[in-house]
Protein backbone atom coordinates (compact mmCIF):
# COMPACT_ATOMS: atom_id res chain seq x y z
CA UNK A 1 0.00 0.00 0.00
CA UNK A 2 1.53 3.28 -1.07
CA UNK A 3 1.58 6.19 1.29
CA UNK A 4 2.44 9.79 0.64
CA UNK A 5 5.20 11.31 2.68
CA UNK A 6 5.98 15.00 2.85
CA UNK A 7 9.67 15.59 2.32
CA UNK A 8 11.50 18.45 3.93
CA UNK A 9 13.49 20.43 1.40
CA UNK A 10 15.06 23.76 0.76
CA UNK A 11 13.29 26.39 -1.30
CA UNK A 12 15.32 26.31 -4.48
CA UNK A 13 13.80 29.34 -6.14
CA UNK A 14 14.16 31.59 -3.06
CA UNK A 15 11.81 34.57 -3.07
CA UNK A 16 10.65 36.76 -5.92
CA UNK A 17 10.77 40.54 -5.71
CA UNK A 18 7.19 40.66 -4.43
CA UNK A 19 8.04 38.21 -1.64
CA UNK A 20 6.36 35.19 -3.20
CA UNK A 21 7.97 31.91 -4.11
CA UNK A 22 8.99 31.60 -7.73
CA UNK A 23 7.06 29.09 -9.79
CA UNK A 24 8.27 26.53 -12.30
CA UNK A 25 7.69 26.20 -15.99
CA UNK A 26 6.25 23.14 -17.70
CA UNK A 27 9.62 21.36 -17.73
CA UNK A 28 10.06 21.68 -13.98
CA UNK A 29 12.70 24.43 -14.17
CA UNK A 30 12.75 27.32 -11.72
CA UNK A 31 11.67 30.66 -13.10
CA UNK A 32 13.69 33.69 -11.98
CA UNK A 33 14.32 37.30 -12.86
CA UNK A 34 17.23 37.92 -10.51
CA UNK A 35 19.93 35.40 -11.44
CA UNK A 36 22.09 34.90 -14.53
CA UNK A 37 20.50 31.52 -15.17
CA UNK A 38 17.19 29.86 -14.42
CA UNK A 39 18.87 26.58 -13.47
CA UNK A 40 20.47 25.17 -10.33
CA UNK A 41 19.29 27.81 -7.91
CA UNK A 42 20.10 27.12 -4.27
CA UNK A 43 19.62 29.35 -1.20
CA UNK A 44 22.92 28.21 0.31
CA UNK A 45 24.37 25.41 2.43
CA UNK A 46 22.92 26.73 5.70
CA UNK A 47 19.44 27.66 4.47
CA UNK A 48 16.46 26.61 6.56
CA UNK A 49 14.23 23.74 5.53
CA UNK A 50 10.71 24.10 4.16
CA UNK A 51 8.26 21.58 2.74
CA UNK A 52 8.72 21.39 -1.02
CA UNK A 53 7.57 18.18 -2.70
CA UNK A 54 5.46 15.15 -1.94
CA UNK A 55 6.99 11.75 -2.70
CA UNK A 56 5.69 8.22 -2.43
CA UNK A 57 6.71 5.53 0.01
CA UNK A 58 5.84 2.08 -1.29
CA UNK A 59 7.07 -1.50 -1.31
CA UNK A 60 8.56 -3.46 -4.20
CA UNK A 61 9.53 -7.14 -3.98
CA UNK A 62 9.35 -6.86 -0.20
CA UNK A 63 11.69 -3.85 0.09
CA UNK A 64 10.83 -0.22 0.86
CA UNK A 65 10.99 2.34 -1.94
CA UNK A 66 10.86 6.13 -1.96
CA UNK A 67 10.25 7.88 -5.28
CA UNK A 68 9.11 11.13 -6.79
CA UNK A 69 8.40 11.89 -10.44
CA UNK A 70 7.77 15.56 -11.29
CA UNK A 71 5.48 16.65 -14.11
CA UNK A 72 7.13 16.32 -17.52
CA UNK A 73 10.27 14.55 -16.21
CA UNK A 74 13.52 14.92 -18.11
CA UNK A 75 15.49 12.11 -16.45
CA UNK A 76 15.96 9.92 -13.39
CA UNK A 77 18.36 10.02 -10.45
CA UNK A 78 18.80 6.72 -8.59
CA UNK A 79 20.17 7.12 -5.05
CA UNK A 80 21.97 4.38 -3.09
CA UNK A 81 22.08 4.78 0.70
CA UNK A 82 25.16 4.29 2.86
CA UNK A 83 26.19 0.97 4.33
CA UNK A 84 25.40 1.74 7.97
CA UNK A 85 22.17 3.53 7.11
CA UNK A 86 18.82 2.62 5.57
CA UNK A 87 16.48 4.02 2.97
CA UNK A 88 15.28 6.95 5.18
CA UNK A 89 18.80 8.35 4.77
CA UNK A 90 17.56 9.94 1.55
CA UNK A 91 15.22 12.07 3.66
CA UNK A 92 18.17 13.66 5.48
CA UNK A 93 18.32 17.43 5.13
CA UNK A 94 21.38 17.44 2.89
CA UNK A 95 20.07 14.75 0.53
CA UNK A 96 16.71 16.49 0.37
CA UNK A 97 18.38 19.81 -0.44
CA UNK A 98 20.20 18.33 -3.40
CA UNK A 99 17.78 15.71 -4.71
CA UNK A 100 14.20 16.32 -3.63
CA UNK A 101 14.43 20.06 -4.04
CA UNK A 102 17.03 21.23 -6.49
CA UNK A 103 17.00 18.31 -8.92
CA UNK A 104 13.24 17.74 -8.92
CA UNK A 105 12.90 21.44 -9.69
CA UNK A 106 15.14 20.75 -12.68
CA UNK A 107 12.69 18.07 -13.80
CA UNK A 108 14.41 14.92 -12.52
CA UNK A 109 12.64 11.99 -10.93
CA UNK A 110 14.26 10.48 -7.83
CA UNK A 111 14.25 6.81 -6.87
CA UNK A 112 15.72 4.95 -3.89
CA UNK A 113 15.32 1.53 -2.34
CA UNK A 114 16.82 -0.55 0.45
CA UNK A 115 19.75 -2.83 -0.29
CA UNK A 116 19.26 -6.60 0.03
CA UNK A 117 21.63 -7.27 2.95
CA UNK A 118 20.70 -5.84 6.36
CA UNK A 119 21.96 -2.50 7.59
CA UNK A 120 25.27 -2.71 9.43
CA UNK A 121 28.59 -4.06 8.23
CA UNK A 122 27.28 -5.54 4.98
CA UNK A 123 27.19 -3.63 1.71
CA UNK A 124 25.57 -3.27 -1.66
CA UNK A 125 26.75 -5.91 -4.13
CA UNK A 126 28.78 -3.63 -6.38
CA UNK A 127 31.16 -6.35 -7.55
CA UNK A 128 28.93 -8.70 -9.57
CA UNK A 129 27.68 -7.37 -12.94
CA UNK A 130 25.36 -10.33 -13.56
CA UNK A 131 21.70 -9.71 -12.60
CA UNK A 132 21.08 -13.46 -12.28
CA UNK A 133 23.47 -13.68 -9.33
CA UNK A 134 23.35 -10.13 -7.97
CA UNK A 135 20.16 -9.66 -5.96
CA UNK A 136 20.65 -5.90 -5.61
CA UNK A 137 21.19 -5.37 -9.31
CA UNK A 138 18.33 -7.64 -10.35
CA UNK A 139 15.87 -5.82 -8.10
CA UNK A 140 17.06 -2.38 -9.20
CA UNK A 141 16.49 -3.31 -12.84
CA UNK A 142 13.02 -4.62 -12.05
CA UNK A 143 12.25 -1.53 -9.99
CA UNK A 144 13.33 0.72 -12.83
CA UNK A 145 10.94 -1.08 -15.18
CA UNK A 146 8.16 -0.74 -12.62
CA UNK A 147 8.75 3.02 -12.35
CA UNK A 148 8.62 3.33 -16.14
CA UNK A 149 5.27 1.54 -16.14
CA UNK A 150 3.74 3.71 -13.43
CA UNK A 151 5.00 7.17 -14.42
CA UNK A 152 5.74 9.53 -17.29
CA UNK A 153 9.36 8.42 -17.39
CA UNK A 154 10.45 6.75 -20.62
CA UNK A 155 13.28 4.30 -21.31
CA UNK A 156 15.22 6.81 -23.41
CA UNK A 157 15.47 9.41 -20.63
CA UNK A 158 18.95 9.77 -19.06
CA UNK A 159 19.77 8.17 -15.72
CA UNK A 160 22.24 9.49 -13.14
CA UNK A 161 23.34 7.12 -10.38
CA UNK A 162 24.45 8.63 -7.10
CA UNK A 163 25.14 7.39 -3.61
CA UNK A 164 26.68 8.05 -0.24
CA UNK A 165 29.54 6.04 1.31
CA UNK A 166 29.00 2.34 0.55
CA UNK A 167 26.13 3.35 -1.73
CA UNK A 168 28.58 5.27 -3.89
CA UNK A 169 30.11 1.91 -4.79
CA UNK A 170 26.83 0.76 -6.32
CA UNK A 171 26.46 4.08 -8.13
CA UNK A 172 29.98 3.71 -9.55
CA UNK A 173 29.51 0.12 -10.66
CA UNK A 174 26.21 0.94 -12.34
CA UNK A 175 28.14 3.53 -14.32
CA UNK A 176 30.61 0.81 -15.32
CA UNK A 177 27.95 -1.73 -16.28
CA UNK A 178 25.53 0.64 -18.02
CA UNK A 179 26.33 -0.37 -21.60
CA UNK A 180 26.07 -4.11 -20.89
CA UNK A 181 22.83 -3.59 -18.97
CA UNK A 182 21.34 -1.46 -21.73
CA UNK A 183 20.69 1.44 -19.36
CA UNK A 184 20.97 5.10 -20.46
CA UNK A 185 23.23 6.05 -17.53
CA UNK A 186 24.99 9.25 -18.59
CA UNK A 187 26.68 10.34 -15.35
CA UNK A 188 27.65 9.20 -11.86
CA UNK A 189 27.80 11.36 -8.73
CA UNK A 190 29.77 10.02 -5.76
CA UNK A 191 29.48 11.37 -2.21
CA UNK A 192 32.04 10.39 0.43
CA UNK A 193 33.19 7.15 -1.12
CA UNK A 194 35.67 5.57 -3.51
CA UNK A 195 34.30 2.09 -4.00
CA UNK A 196 32.96 -0.11 -6.77
CA UNK A 197 33.97 -0.46 -10.40
CA UNK A 198 35.44 2.46 -12.33
CA UNK A 199 32.59 4.26 -14.12
CA UNK A 200 32.69 4.57 -17.89
CA UNK A 201 30.61 7.76 -17.88
CA UNK A 202 31.38 11.29 -16.61
CA UNK A 203 31.82 11.20 -12.85
CA UNK A 204 31.45 13.77 -10.07
CA UNK A 205 33.52 12.99 -6.94
CA UNK A 206 32.69 14.87 -3.73
CA UNK A 207 34.53 14.03 -0.47
CA UNK A 208 35.38 15.92 2.71
CA UNK A 209 38.91 16.64 3.88
CA UNK A 210 38.11 14.98 7.22
CA UNK A 211 36.31 12.00 5.69
CA UNK A 212 36.84 8.46 6.95
CA UNK A 213 40.42 7.17 6.61
CA UNK A 214 41.22 6.07 3.08
CA UNK A 215 38.34 7.84 1.35
CA UNK A 216 40.08 11.10 0.35
CA UNK A 217 43.09 9.13 -0.96
CA UNK A 218 40.79 6.64 -2.65
CA UNK A 219 38.87 9.42 -4.36
CA UNK A 220 42.10 10.97 -5.63
CA UNK A 221 43.16 7.59 -7.00
CA UNK A 222 39.78 7.09 -8.66
CA UNK A 223 39.98 10.55 -10.24
CA UNK A 224 43.43 9.75 -11.62
CA UNK A 225 42.24 6.42 -13.03
CA UNK A 226 39.24 8.08 -14.67
CA UNK A 227 41.46 10.70 -16.28
CA UNK A 228 43.84 8.02 -17.54
CA UNK A 229 40.87 6.12 -18.99
CA UNK A 230 39.72 9.25 -20.80
CA UNK A 231 36.56 9.60 -18.70
CA UNK A 232 35.57 13.11 -17.69
CA UNK A 233 35.80 13.64 -13.94
CA UNK A 234 35.14 16.53 -11.59
CA UNK A 235 36.82 15.90 -8.23
CA UNK A 236 36.05 18.12 -5.24
CA UNK A 237 37.65 17.69 -1.83
CA UNK A 238 35.74 20.21 0.23
CA UNK A 239 37.14 22.00 3.26
CA UNK A 240 35.52 22.32 6.65
CA UNK A 241 33.75 25.57 7.48
CA UNK A 242 33.55 27.83 10.51
CA UNK A 243 30.65 27.22 12.86
CA UNK A 244 28.43 30.29 13.10
CA UNK A 245 25.54 31.26 15.40
CA UNK A 246 23.10 30.49 12.59
CA UNK A 247 24.78 27.27 11.41
CA UNK A 248 22.11 25.11 13.05
CA UNK A 249 19.13 26.72 11.34
CA UNK A 250 19.40 24.01 8.68
CA UNK A 251 16.96 22.05 10.83
CA UNK A 252 13.57 23.81 10.82
CA UNK A 253 12.71 22.90 14.40
CA UNK A 254 15.49 25.18 15.68
CA UNK A 255 15.10 28.96 15.69
CA UNK A 256 17.85 31.58 15.94
CA UNK A 257 17.80 31.50 19.74
CA UNK A 258 18.28 27.74 19.82
CA UNK A 259 21.04 27.86 17.21
CA UNK A 260 22.81 30.57 19.21
CA UNK A 261 22.49 28.43 22.35
CA UNK A 262 24.25 25.54 20.61
CA UNK A 263 26.99 27.84 19.34
CA UNK A 264 27.54 29.36 22.80
CA UNK A 265 27.83 25.95 24.46
CA UNK A 266 30.37 24.77 21.88
CA UNK A 267 32.44 27.87 22.65
CA UNK A 268 32.11 27.38 26.40
CA UNK A 269 33.34 23.77 26.29
CA UNK A 270 36.19 24.82 23.98
CA UNK A 271 35.18 22.74 20.98
CA UNK A 272 35.29 25.93 18.89
CA UNK A 273 36.78 29.36 19.47
CA UNK A 274 34.88 32.65 19.40
CA UNK A 275 35.26 32.85 15.61
CA UNK A 276 33.77 29.37 15.15
CA UNK A 277 37.03 27.60 14.30
CA UNK A 278 37.38 24.01 15.51
CA UNK A 279 39.71 23.55 18.49
CA UNK A 280 39.60 19.75 18.57
CA UNK A 281 42.60 17.95 16.99
CA UNK A 282 41.85 15.91 13.87
CA UNK A 283 42.49 12.60 15.60
CA UNK A 284 40.07 13.39 18.44
CA UNK A 285 36.99 14.61 16.57
CA UNK A 286 34.95 11.43 16.98
CA UNK A 287 35.76 11.04 20.67
CA UNK A 288 35.09 14.71 21.35
CA UNK A 289 31.70 14.65 19.63
CA UNK A 290 30.66 11.55 21.57
CA UNK A 291 31.83 13.01 24.89
CA UNK A 292 30.06 16.30 24.23
CA UNK A 293 26.77 14.58 23.44
CA UNK A 294 26.98 12.62 26.71
CA UNK A 295 27.65 15.70 28.84
CA UNK A 296 25.82 18.44 26.94
CA UNK A 297 23.14 20.48 28.69
CA UNK A 298 21.68 21.34 25.29
CA UNK A 299 18.32 19.79 24.52
CA UNK A 300 18.55 18.07 21.14
CA UNK A 301 22.34 18.06 21.07
CA UNK A 302 22.22 15.24 18.49
CA UNK A 303 20.89 17.75 15.95
CA UNK A 304 23.92 19.96 16.52
CA UNK A 305 26.27 16.95 16.46
CA UNK A 306 24.98 15.82 13.07
CA UNK A 307 25.31 19.34 11.72
CA UNK A 308 28.88 19.63 12.99
CA UNK A 309 29.82 16.56 10.94
CA UNK A 310 28.67 18.36 7.80
CA UNK A 311 30.37 21.63 8.73
CA UNK A 312 33.62 19.85 9.59
CA UNK A 313 33.69 17.95 6.28
CA UNK A 314 33.49 14.55 7.94
CA UNK A 315 31.90 11.33 6.66
CA UNK A 316 28.48 12.85 6.10
CA UNK A 317 26.52 13.62 2.94
CA UNK A 318 26.80 17.33 2.16
CA UNK A 319 24.95 19.61 -0.24
CA UNK A 320 27.65 22.27 0.14
CA UNK A 321 28.26 22.39 -3.62
CA UNK A 322 24.72 21.54 -4.70
CA UNK A 323 24.79 24.10 -7.50
CA UNK A 324 28.02 22.77 -8.97
CA UNK A 325 26.78 19.18 -8.77
CA UNK A 326 23.48 20.18 -10.34
CA UNK A 327 25.28 21.92 -13.21
CA UNK A 328 27.42 18.82 -13.74
CA UNK A 329 24.31 16.67 -13.97
CA UNK A 330 22.60 19.05 -16.38
CA UNK A 331 25.70 19.19 -18.57
CA UNK A 332 25.65 15.40 -18.92
CA UNK A 333 21.95 14.80 -19.34
CA UNK A 334 21.21 17.28 -22.10
CA UNK A 335 19.02 15.93 -24.93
Amino acid sequence: MRAAVLLLAFVVGCKSDDGGDKGTDGAGHSGTTTGPTEHCLDPGPDAAVTIAVEAEEWTFQGFPVISYVPPNPRGLIIYFHGGASAIPEILGHEQVAMLFNQMTTEGFAVLATQRTLPVGNDSWDFGDPEPRTNDDLSRILDLYEELLNRSELTADMPIVTTGFSDGSGMASSMGAWAADLGLPITAVSIHNGAFGKLPEVPTFLFVGVNDNPGIPDGARSMATQLEQAGVEVEHIEYEERLVQPDSFLRNPIWDQEKSQEAYDELVSVQMIDASGARLIPDDRIEDALAAWQRSSQLSGSSIAEQRLRVLWAMHRYSALDAVRECEFILDHTAP
